[in-house]
């Protein structure tokens, strides 16, 4: 089983090493600032590397990744009520990264493991690749310090990049493979 169906090995290589190159940057993040902040998308640079691992299908059942990435869902759906009810401020920036981030990672598994969901789930794999495309852009404007003090982010430029070569790849994966 291998979700990198399509693609050259040339992209299979690219996304492998801009993945690997993502969770250590997520990693050293985590451990500078703060955990809870940066552990979704640790955990999704985590499991974009595992699918574009030609083995890495052979390591874990699909049901496990579903889990993890089930109660990542939850957990950011939490996190943003609890903010909305202590801050009464809707965190954007968290609900556009991490929990789409954490949600899309939960449909992607099984989309691309599941060989009979292949036609019914089209509108929903572009639907993904197209939100990702937009997200892309989004960060590389927010890379370029657009936005800023407009939409009230604090994301520093190194963030704002790695925030746009993750929804790069995830917009890939959608569209391509």
């Amino acid at each position: 089983m291998d979700a990198m169906g399509g693609g050259p090995p040339s992209a299979r290589a690219v996304l492998v090493v801009m993945f690997t190159v993502l969770t250590v940057f997520y990693a050293a993040r985590a451990t500078e600032v703060c955990l809870s902040a940066h552990a979704p998308h640790l955990l999704m640079s985590v499991g974009m590397l595992y699918m574009a691992l030609p083995v890495g299908w052979q390591l874990l059942p699909l049901a496990s990744w579903v889990a993890v990435f089930g109660v990542a869902s939850g957990w950011c759906v939490v996190r943003t009520k609890r903010r909305w009810q202590r801050d009464h401020h809707f965190d954007v920036d968290f609900a556009h990264s991490e929990l789409a981030g954490c949600v899309a990672m939960t449909a992607m598994l099984p989309l691309f493991t599941i060989a009979a969901l292949d036609a019914a789930a089209l509108p929903l794999t572009i639907a993904l690749g197209t939100y990702f495309l937009a997200y892309t852009v989004f960060w590389a404007w927010r890379a370029g310090g657009g936005g800023a003090a407009l939409l009230g982010l604090t994301r520093t430029r190194t963030e704002a990049v790695a925030q746009m070569a993750m929804g790069a790849g995830m917009a890939y994966m959608f569209l391509v493979m």
